[in-house]
């Protein structure tokens, strides 16, 4: 017992310490105080705190004094406790992080989490007074109570949820390349199941410092190759694909979009640079919206943006422009933006040993072809002056 006593510290200091290095490694980017980064520095500390208290619960065990003993059976109310909450916000920051905190999606699908959570929050509570989910006799050993099951079923009940809504946003947006959840999950379910296997060897909260630290740097790579701005890859990752592309090519014929938005610099101009980014976050909608599963949409400079396809054609680009038309056509309608979108379209199929510079500048020079016809077209727009077409 005494190894184990040991083993528990050296595990949670080093949980306690993995965690402490993680926020001072991203203070800088949790200064954005988005919900997710709120969420997310909440769990690094509740974590911590947990870990302290975890190796405190576990020193006190076998001492009768009343006070060690009531001490003990806090420290473990609050252990529990925190476990749930972290179970929570694990799924409010999963939610959080693949809906861009749209707070009324983030509410619909944590609730069924919550609720039971709360729930055996307050039992866990009530335990204090009637000892059904654990208790600490004369001797000061902890034991489980006849209840205890239930509060493993909520927690597992959590960590399942979170699989089915990460999940079921692949199945509707595609692959989250650089946001595996098993990376928080596969540590936690592999410390608690050794806590099973072995009872006195506690290695659930250092499981979950590891998953914490284990999200931490997919944020990091997520960053790198994605655009803060609109959530859409950037042109890093766009530059990461050159050879990946070459070798899908052989397999399935890859198609291209590039798309700008027409008179974006009078956008900025006429109403302001938030006002322009908001433009940008507006098409990034639209192309979520409006692009089937697989495609792949980059922000490749400013107002341009490129869209991948496998397994198309001519025609299914065409079809995607008028997909994203109708979205565009949607938003002019029903917006209430000072500003009405309009688009620009090139596009190609990629050619087997093109680079990727020659494949872009393919598609730039549809799109130039698209956007000299859209200025013939309407002559009364100059570029040089900008007039902007703006919503009623």
């Amino acid at each position: 017992m005494q190894l184990h006593l040991y083993a528990i510290c050296a595990v949670d200091i080093m949980g306690c310490i993995l965690l402490m290095l993680v926020f001072v490694c991203l203070r800088t980017r949790l200064v954005n105080h988005t919900l997710k980064n709120r969420i997310f520095t909440c769990s690094i500390l509740l974590c911590a705190v947990a870990c302290l208290g975890d190796l405190a619960a576990w020193s006190l065990d076998g001492n009768p004094s009343v006070l060690v003993r009531t001490i003990a059976l806090g420290l473990n109310t609050v252990i529990y406790i925190l476990f749930l909450a972290i179970v929570v916000l694990w799924n409010v920051f999963l939610c959080a992080h693949l809906y861009r905190d749209d707070q009324a999606i983030i509410i619909r699908e944590t609730l069924p989490v919550s609720i039971p959570a709360g729930i055996v929050c307050i039992l866990t509570l009530l335990n204090l007074l009637f000892p059904f989910l654990f208790s600490i006799d004369g001797q000061g050993w902890f034991h489980y109570g006849p209840v205890f099951p239930l509060y493993h079923l909520v927690a597992a009940y959590g960590l399942v949820y979170s699989l089915v809504v990460y999940h079921r946003f692949l199945k509707e947006n595609g692959h989250l390349e650089f946001f595996p959840v098993f990376v928080f999950l596969f540590p936690i379910i592999l410390g608690y199941l050794i806590h099973i296997v072995v009872p006195g060897l506690s290695v659930g909260w250092a499981g979950t410092a590891i998953g914490i630290a284990g999200i931490a740097l997919c944020l990091q790579n997520e960053l790198s190759f994605t655009d803060d701005l609109t959530g859409l890859y950037n042109r890093t990752y766009l530059d990461s694909l050159e050879d990946r592309l070459l070798q899908k090519s052989k397999r399935t014929r890859i198609g291209g979009l590039m798309v700008d938005i027409n008179m974006f610099k009078n956008i900025n101009d006429s109403f302001g640079h938030v006002t322009g980014d908001s433009a940008l976050v507006d098409l990034a909608g639209i192309f979520r919206s409006t692009m089937k599963v697989g495609t792949i949409v980059i922000r490749y400079a400013g107002d341009e943006f490129i869209l991948l396809t496998a397994n198309t054609s001519k025609e299914g680009l065409e079809r995607q422009i008028e997909a994203i038309s109708r979205g565009v056509e949607q938003f002019n309608a029903s917006n209430s933006r000072p500003y009405m979108l309009s688009l620009s379209y090139g596009m190609g199929l990629y050619e087997t040993g093109m680079t990727m510079d020659q494949f872009i500048k393919k598609l730039d020079t549809s799109m130039y072809d698209f956007k000299e016809a859209f200025y013939r077209a309407h002559p009364e727009l100059s570029r040089r002056k900008g007039d902007l077409p703006a919503g009623e």
